[in-house]
């Protein structure tokens, strides 16, 4: 009977047309039916308790496991034609089984009216009407006190046990639907390269593998508000940022997970590491990711102040006599001037990582109260250091008597020197130079970018977008950075927007109040290139 009703549904199912909403009740509808069935093999285990004379348990647990097997087979045929008919994407059940686990855990979703249909009184009846003579067989003889005693006793377990598994399963498969499931999707459907981003209806999932086997998922919600759109590229370099801080003061979370397979030490420092970083991105109770607003910036790169010569040797000299102040012992230092990078002893990717927590939990407090421009940081390994505490105190006291009048020459000589927060303006330019080579970008001031009107802005991250999708066919073919690039769009605003990529620097300009034609577009780069870039953009 069950494999006619099983035949006569897929035939009555595959080949009509359903909406999305519509697969959705259908997936509920099959949940409900396989409950049933797990129901039903309940009702006949315990009538084989009640009844068998002999070995039993086997046969049972064979057929019970071809009929549960067989439904949850007929689901996936079914499943697979309707979603392929009516050209809805794999990804759309991962969303139907997060909001069903959603609805197990009793959190409120997002669509009210979707909601599992199913009425547990007549079922519990049942059960209760089944396993009564089960329990009755085996209660014992005595008062009758005692007998609803014993029968407290096994209904009680009973009832916690199904709690339990339920409350279990839903964390279970939210788990699954929000992390493994989509991780699989994108191994079987991205195969030789790691996939960047999925897009469903209602979020988007953005992919980054921070270490073989180790994936960071960030699900954002999207919006009809003109601030959620965003470039891709940069959300991955949001996990990229926090998973270097988190291995720069942690270690590697593969190193974490290997001395606690049970992930609950790394599951907690990453729980607290990340919460703290994602409080900067709080603007009131709202939190906000890079969006198009930031098309004219790059995360993970340093800004690096230009000094003249004089400046420079005595940067140099500081950094010789900061070296010379910790002895016999191994040290790194890094010079900042406001939020820009003097010098640096460390290596590019070390250095990003320090900039990057310098900028974000280090001068901004040291900036507010006004006194000092420069910002001296100091790394020395603690296996290099003697005396623990106490060798620490003694670098710092050579620091105070040795190197304090240097950093106060070399500040006041930068502060001469520097033109202010628009030092770098160009006038009539809007402007992001990215060096990926060496880490390094230079833009316009933040406050020059916010007299762009946003349509520039919108079609800046859109332009962005595709540059960052043939980079990344760039990369797959074997050409990297060698393959040139040119993009020159006009806007519904008539601004211009342009992108040129050449060995390893990129530049992406936006000109408002520029001519109409392309001529004169080409020449604005060409002058800035041979002004500010020592001509690496030039076409000649």
């Amino acid at each position: 009977m069950l494999v006619s009703n099983n035949f006569a549904e897929i035939k009555s199912n595959v080949f009509k047309r359903y909406s999305k909403a519509n697969v959705h009740s259908l997936v509920y509808l099959d949940s409900v039916e396989r409950f049933h069935i797990l129901a039903f093999i309940l009702f006949v285990l315990a009538q084989n308790i009640l009844e068998a004379e002999g070995p039993w348990f086997e046969s049972f647990l064979s057929n019970a496991l071809v009929v549960y097997l067989c439904e949850v087979m007929i689901d996936v045929i079914k499943h697979s034609f309707i979603a392929k008919f009516n050209d809805i994407k794999p990804i759309a059940f991962s969303e139907f089984l997060e909001d069903l686990c959603k609805q197990t855990l009793n959190i409120q979703t997002e669509n009210e009216k979707k909601n599992l249909t199913f009425v547990p009184l007549a079922p519990a009846c049942v059960v209760i009407r089944v396993l009564s003579p089960v329990y009755s067989a085996y209660l014992p003889y005595g008062p009758c006190l005692w007998r609803l005693f014993c029968m407290f006793v096994l209904f009680v377990p009973t009832f916690l046990m199904l709690a339990s598994l339920k409350m279990m399963i839903g964390m279970g498969l939210q788990k699954h639907a929000r992390c493994e499931g989509l991780i699989t999707f994108t191994r079987i459907f991205s195969p030789e390269a790691a996939c960047d981003v999925i897009e469903a209806e209602m979020h988007s999932h953005v992919f980054y593998e921070a270490e073989p086997d180790i994936w960071m998922v960030m699900v954002v919600e999207k919006s009809k508000e003109s601030e959620a759109i965003w470039r891709i590229d940069a959300l991955q370099r949001v996990l990229k940022e926090v998973h270097s801080l988190f291995v720069m003061f942690h270690g590697s979370v593969r190193t974490l997970v290997d001395k606690e397979p049970t992930g609950g030490f790394v599951r907690s420092h990453l729980y607290y590491f990340i919460m703290d970083y994602l409080s900067d991105f709080f603007i009131g109770k709202k939190l906000q990711f890079p969006n198009f607003c930031n098309s004219l910036k790059e995360r993970g790169t340093v800004q690096r102040l230009t000094v003249g010569r004089e400046a420079a040797i005595d940067v140099q000299s500081l950094v010789r006599v900061l070296e010379s102040c910790a002895g016999n012992s191994k040290c790194y230092s890094l010079t900042m001037f406001q939020d820009l990078l003097v010098s640096t002893t460390l290596s590019p990717d070390d250095t990003v990582n320090v900039y990057s927590y310098a900028v974000l939990r280090l001068t901004p407090q040291a900036l507010s109260y006004g006194l000092h421009n420069l910002t001296v940081i100091l790394l020395i390994p603690v296996s290099s250091v003697l005396n623990g505490v106490q060798g620490i105190a003694m670098v710092k006291q050579q620091i105070l008597e040795n190197a304090s009048l240097k950093m106060f020459k070399v500040e006041e000589k930068l502060s001469r020197g520097w033109g202010g927060e628009n030092a770098y303006h160009v006038s009539g330019y809007r402007y992001l130079l990215v060096d990926s080579d060496r880490y390094i970008s230079r833009a316009s001031p933040p406050g020059k970018v916010t007299t762009l009107t946003k349509d520039s802005l919108i079609a800046l991250s859109k332009l962005r977008e595709e540059v960052d999708s043939e980079k990344i066919r760039a990369n797959s073919d074997g050409l990297g950075y060698e393959k040139d690039l040119e993009v020159c769009i006009r806007a519904k605003n008539s601004a211009w927007l342009i992108a040129r990529l050449t060995r390893g620097k990129e530049l992406y300009m936006v000109l408002e109040k520029a001519n109409e034609t392309l001529l004169y577009a080409s020449d604005a780069v060409e002058k800035f290139s041979d002004r500010y870039c020592n001509g690496a953009f030039s076409l000649e």
